[in-house]
Order: structure tokens, then C-alpha cells, then sequence
């Protein structure tokens, strides 16, 4: 059986420390992935952003050709 420890705070400059360290190495797993992501979907990028794009602006050119119309200025 052993004994449990007994619990200790941790000391500031250690936290701060490991919380730099944390965020540094979460950065860099965020850009390595972002990487990869971009390798791997480069082949079907373009198709993707114009698909974007047009989900975005069909429906804004459509209204604004029925707000020109329809305006009798």
C-alpha cells in the first residue's frame, strides 16, 4: 500500500512556463495541420472556393436584380 502524496500548488513560473508551452505547441500543431489540410485538398481547392463563392452570391444577385426591377426610380 502506498502512501498518497499530499497535493502542492504548483509554482507561478512553472505554470506560466507550461502554459507558454502548451500554446507554443498547439500553434504549431494548428500550422503543421493547416499544412497538410492544404496539400490534401489543393487538388480540389478551386472547385471548392468557387462553389463557396457562388453559394454566396447567387442568392445576393438574384435579390438585387429583383430590387431593380421592382424599383420604379
Amino acid at each position: 500500500m502506498t502512501i498518497a502524496a499530499r497535493p502542492r500548488t504548483i509554482p507561478e513560473p512553472t505554470t506560466r512556463w507550461l502554459r507558454r508551452l502548451v500554446i507554443a505547441l498547439l500553434y504549431i500543431a494548428a500550422a503543421v495541420l493547416s499544412g497538410w489540410l492544404g496539400i490534401l485538398a489543393a487538388p480540389i481547392l478551386d472547385r471548392i472556393i468557387v462553389t463557396a463563392a457562388a453559394v454566396i452570391l447567387v442568392p445576393i444577385t438574384i435579390a438585387l436584380v429583383i430590387d431593380f426591377f421592382s424599383n420604379p426610380d
